[in-house]
């Protein structure tokens, strides 16, 4: 009978899914947006301040941050972007809309102290928010250990790309789906 159920709920969500749109598409309107800035602090962990690896010439680094600016990172993304919209049980409940880069295009600036990790089921997603305002800028996820997804709406300026596309992701059905984020994390 929990079975049964089960079943049913993963066929539910699987029919939700299929009637959300696939992609969506976001192009850029002209419009400035105000700077963050906050205070450089020690941290625990590396903080990056430059990079040795050579970056796609169609990319540039982007500021980000939580909420409070105790945590500030850079990432290097081109001016078209993916993000994936989750609805595994956390990205669903916080609303994370998030682009999966590699691991050399993401630069921790400061807040590497105020980080903190919270992990579910396999362990196997590094879920950091700052110990602070609570906010998730970014993460490691499971599809990509060896890459981040940043969450878009904690970059300092996410309405400054060309195209944004917004690709729905069933993360309920996550074994069945995560070979489709693989390589997104690869240089």
């Amino acid at each position: 009978m929990e079975r049964d159920r089960k079943e049913r709920d993963a066929d539910a969500n699987r029919a939700k899914l299929a009637a959300r749109k696939p992609t969506r598409t976001w192009r850029r309107q002209k419009k400035t947006c105000a700077r963050r800035s906050s205070t450089q602090r020690n941290a625990k962990i590396p903080v990056t301040t430059m990079t040795s690896q050579r970056q796609p010439d169609d990319v540039r680094w982007r500021a980000g941050g939580c909420h409070c600016g105790a945590v500030r990172f850079e990432v290097a993304l081109p001016e078209r972007i993916e993000i994936e919209d989750c609805n595994c049980s956390i990205c669903a409940m916080a609303r994370n809309t998030h682009v999966i880069v590699p691991a050399s295009r993401f630069r921790l600036k400061q807040g590497g102290d105020k980080l903190t990790t919270y992990t579910f089921n396999t362990h196997a997603a590094q879920h950091t928010f700052c110990s602070v305002c609570g906010i998730k800028s970014f993460y490691t996820p499971r599809s990509n250990p060896d890459g981040y997804a940043v969450t878009w709406a904690c970059l300092d300026q996410p309405n400054d790309f060309d195209e944004v596309k917004v690709n729905a992701f069933d993360g309920v059905n996550w074994e069945a789906n995560a070979a489709a984020l693989a390589d997104k994390s690869r240089d």
